[in-house]
C-alpha cells in the first residue's frame, strides 16, 4: 500500500481542529505533519498532536505566503504521496481514498472543491477556478503528488512571474507548460473556506454561470 504525507501550515487558528478531524476520518491511512509558522498558541486539544513541527520564526513574511511550509516537507518525509491542507479548510473522508485510487502510474492527482462561507456554511461548489485543464488553476488543496514530482516543484513555491502568478497558480503553469501526466478524481472533496476578508463570491458567481453556460450545463470536470 502506498503512503501518504498529510501537510498543514498553521498559525494556531481554532479551524485547525476541524482541519485534523477531518483527516482523522480519511478512509484511506495516511500521516498528518502539522507545521506551526512562528511562535503562534496552539488549541489546548491538539497540543499533544504526535506531529507538530514548530517554526522559531514566522516564514509568510516575504510576501510567498506559506511557500516554504509547503516546499520544505518534500525533503522532510518519506512517505510515496504528499498532500497539504489549509488550517481554515477540511476535506470529505474519502478525499485521499479517491485521489490513491485515479492516480495509478501519473505523477499527480488532484481532487475538485467546495465554497465554503467564512462561518462554515456551504455555498456552491467551485466550477469556475480550480479545474485543472478546465482553467487556470490546481488550488494546493486539492492535489495528491507523488514526493519526487513534489521535490522537483519546491523551488517554485518560491518563484514568481508577477502579482498574480504566485504559490499553486506558478506551481500550475509549470505543470501545464511541460505537459506533466496527472489524473482527476472528479469529485468535490475539498471544502475550501472563502477569505473572509476578500468579497470573492460574485466573482464565483458569475463564473460558475457563464462556465456551466459555456458547456451546456455538462460539466466535462465533474464526476459527482
Amino acid at each position: 500500500m502506498k503512503t501518504v504525507a498529510v501537510i498543514t501550515a498553521t498559525i494556531g487558528r481554532e479551524s485547525l481542529l476541524q482541519t485534523i478531524a477531518s483527516v482523522k476520518e480519511q478512509t484511506y491511512p495516511c500521516n498528518h505533519y502539522i507545521f506551526v509558522d512562528g511562535k503562534h498558541e496552539l488549541p489546548e486539544e491538539i497540543q499533544n498532536h504526535e506531529n507538530i513541527i514548530c517554526l522559531p520564526k514566522p516564514t509568510g513574511g516575504n510576501g510567498m505566503m506559506n511557500g516554504g511550509i509547503v516546499a520544505a516537507p518534500a525533503y522532510l518525509v518519506t512517505e510515496d504521496y504528499l498532500c497539504w491542507i489549509d488550517d481554515d479548510n477540511w476535506i470529505d473522508p474519502d478525499h485521499i481514498e479517491s485521489l490513491v485510487n485515479v492516480i495509478e502510474d501519473k505523477p499527480y492527482a488532484y481532487s475538485l472543491r467546495k465554497l465554503i462561507e467564512p462561518d462554515g456554511t456551504f455555498w456552491p461548489n467551485d466550477d469556475c477556478e480550480s479545474l485543472g485543464h478546465h482553467a487556470d488553476l490546481i488550488d494546493l488543496n486539492c492535489y495528491l503528488m507523488k514526493r519526487d514530482l513534489a521535490t522537483g516543484l519546491a523551488p517554485c513555491w518560491y518563484q514568481t512571474t508577477g502579482e498574480l502568478m504566485i504559490g499553486d497558480r506558478y506551481v500550475w503553469a509549470m505543470l501545464k507548460q511541460n505537459n506533466i501526466p496527472y489524473a482527476a478524481s472528479g469529485k468535490y472533496t475539498v471544502n475550501y473556506r472563502l477569505n473572509p476578508k476578500r468579497d470573492l463570491k460574485p466573482m464565483f458567481f458569475q463564473g460558475n454561470i457563464m462556465n456551466k453556460a459555456k458547456h451546456n450545463n455538462v460539466l466535462p470536470w465533474s464526476k459527482a
